[in-house]
């Protein structure tokens, strides 16, 4: 997510430029690059509420009653979860933001409105620092890969986990 957004901030370096010559301060620019990133997470979040909604539903309709009794919690959608994570969503744009926006808007506005450079090409700086944020990138989802692998065979242990008593013949009552 990061090197995308290094890519897209660093190609309106122009656009930034002009705008830095008609009197806008880079702090303006530094917010007007954030809220654009926000506004991509806030939209994330909303997708990935969305699809979590979408999930708890098929998982409610397919599953069968009675492995959906024996976990541990409900499945359901948990509202703290839901702020939570949006509130982590919203961070987490503002954050991978942050970096490529500082670099986009660190601009010398006459060099800008020249044109483009002499090779058309990225700085050193700038590709190195997109090469270490793609590595980091896939090895976050590497990381991510794991454990939710790791969640799940938790979960398929606690179903057949023997509970420690025999409730064949029982009858309950309210």
């Amino acid at each position: 997510f990061g090197d995308e957004l290094l890519t897209r901030l660093g190609s309106r370096q122009r656009e930034f430029g002009v705008c830095s010559a008609l009197g806008a301060s880079r702090l303006r620019l530094l917010r007007e690059a954030i809220a654009e990133t926000a506004l991509i997470g806030v939209a994330a979040a909303a997708a990935g509420f969305a699809l979590a909604t979408w999930l708890v539903g098929l998982a409610t309709s397919y599953l069968p009653q009675t492995l959906l009794s024996r976990t541990l919690t409900p499945v359901a959608i948990s509202w703290r979860a839901i702020v939570a994570t949006s509130l982590l969503a919203l961070l987490a744009a503002a954050i991978a933001g942050l970096t490529p926006a500082w670099l986009a808007t660190k601009i010398d506005a006459a060099g800008s409105l020249r044109g483009t450079a002499r090779g058309g090409t990225d700085a050193r700086s700038q590709r190195r620092l997109a090469r270490g944020l793609l590595v980091a990138e896939v090895a976050l989802a590497a990381a991510l890969l794991a454990g939710a692998a790791q969640l799940v065979r938790t979960f398929v242990n606690l179903v057949r986990a023997d509970r420690g008593l025999n409730a064949e013949g029982v009858i309950t009552a309210w």
